[in-house]
Order: C-alpha cells, then sequence, then structure tokens
C-alpha cells in the first residue's frame, strides 16, 4: 500500500495535460533527426478538456497547440529549463498553423499521439493511460519501441486489477492505523508544497480567482464564515495557480494535481 501511495503522489509543476502533450511531443522530435516543421496531435476528449485554457509554466501561453510546440521544439523529454529563444520558436511553429490538433477516437480517457515531420524525416510517439507512459516511438514508419499491446501497470507497478484485488475499506483502515509514519513522507510534502501553492493563488490574481472571490464573498457576507468555507477558499486557491500557470510545484494525487 504505501509502493502504491508513493507512486500515485507525484510532484509536478503545471497542469499534468499540457505536461504529457508537450512530453509526447517531444519525444517525437527527438527521433526526428532535424528540426521541427509542423506537427499533427491527436488526443483524447478527456486531454483535450483539460488542457484546452491550461497556463504553461514559465511562460505567458495558453493551450494545447503551445504545449505541444514548446515540447517539440526542447526535444528533450528529460527535465530542462526553457529559454526565451525556444519559446519563440514555439509560437513562431503554432503562428504559422504548423501545430495541427484533432480528436483522437479512441477508448483510452489518457491518449496522446504526435507526428513531428521535418524536411525529410517523421517521427511518430504515443502516451496512453498514465500521464508519462510512452508506449510507441516510431522513426519514418519504422517502429522503435511498441507496448501498445502490453498490459499497463498503474501506480506502485502493480496492474490496476491487481489494486482492487489487493485493497479495501478495512484493509485501507488497519494500514492507516499502523502504518509507521516515518513511511509517510509523501503526505508532509504533499501538505507543504500544496499549501504553499494555494497562498501563491490567495496572494496574487490568478485566472478566475475563485479562491479569491470566495474570501471576498465570506468578508461581504454572502457566504457562511465558516472551516467549510474555508476549504473551499484554500482549495480553489490553489487551482487558480496551477491552471494558470503558476512556477509551483504541486503533489498530484493518482494523475491529478487539482
Amino acid at each position: 500500500i504505501t509502493s502504491v501511495l508513493n507512486d500515485g503522489l507525484v510532484l509536478a509543476t503545471g497542469c499534468t495535460e499540457p505536461g504529457a502533450l508537450a512530453l509526447t511531443a517531444a519525444a517525437a522530435a527527438a527521433h526526428l533527426g532535424e528540426p521541427v516543421r509542423s506537427l499533427h496531435t491527436f488526443a483524447s476528449g478527456n486531454i483535450i478538456k483539460n488542457a484546452y485554457s491550461a497556463g504553461i509554466p514559465g511562460t505567458q501561453l495558453v493551450g494545447i497547440e503551445y504545449a505541444v510546440a514548446i515540447g517539440a521544439i526542447v526535444a528533450k523529454p528529460e527535465k530542462q529549463l526553457l529559454t526565451q529563444q525556444q519559446i519563440d520558436a514555439a509560437c513562431a511553429l503554432v503562428d504559422a498553423k504548423q501545430v495541427v490538433v484533432e480528436l483522437a477516437k479512441v477508448p483510452q480517457k489518457l491518449y496522446i499521439e504526435v507526428e513531428a515531420k521535418g524536411e525529410h524525416n517523421t517521427a511518430r510517439a504515443i502516451i496512453a493511460n498514465v500521464h508519462t507512459n510512452i508506449i510507441y516511438i516510431e522513426e519514418n514508419g519504422k517502429a522503435i519501441l511498441d507496448k501498445r499491446n502490453e498490459e499497463q501497470s498503474a501506480d506502485g507497478g502493480y496492474s490496476d486489477k491487481e489494486i482492487k484485488e489487493m485493497l479495501s475499506v478495512a484493509k485501507i483502515f488497519e494500514y492507516a492505523t499502523t502504518v509507521d509514519l516515518s513511511l509517510l513522507d509523501k503526505i508532509r510534502l504533499s501538505i507543504d508544497v500544496n499549501s504553499a501553492i494555494s497562498d501563491e493563488g490567495m496572494n496574487h490574481p490568478y485566472g478566475l480567482c475563485i479562491g479569491r472571490g470566495i474570501l471576498d464573498d465570506m468578508q461581504k457576507g454572502y457566504r457562511g464564515d465558516s472551516l467549510t468555507t474555508y476549504a473551499m477558499q484554500l482549495a480553489s486557491a490553489g487551482a487558480d495557480a496551477r491552471m494558470a500557470g503558476a512556477d509551483a510545484p504541486v503533489v498530484s494525487n493518482s494523475g491529478s494535481g487539482n
């Protein structure tokens, strides 16, 4: 259970959907062997919904096309700082209408496919089921990685079926009341990091400012001054900052930072 818990709680900066789009594009562009000239993306409806208006940390940019373009321009799936030159190059691709996004008609809720084209070469990458799970990479029509028919592991390296068989309310209760608290560093990290981004959302205007609006309503007497309202205010402020692209991390839970 500790393994599942620790794998399900992941430190992440920015909305996970634009991040996954950028990662897929980076994986494709890394195998192109030349500068990217155009990008064609297919994404599941849930990915499009969640990424459509999300801010991208370190930039003033919003949305799917920019996330894909930035990933492809950086072309390195590993973590790397973003330069202004790379941001400008990504914007140029989008402005030239060379980044196309379409709905992928697939059963998976989480599915991203990016085809990158250069002057001479093409490359393709697919992420599915988990935001960092690259299951397919192709260079000029030839697959160099193909895990599309493999059963995908969930948190802790267990399959969804194994987790369902392993866990029950009784087992979770027993774990919660007997676990060695020194094993729960991820919980402490979650409290510290998520509290910090909540403070960021309360102290500065991000997005729709829902958290700040709840506080304003409470102070004006439109909402009750209660623990429930306070919890709504703090949670909303953290989501305000995160979805607007604040350069502050959260500990995401099971793939969702909000």
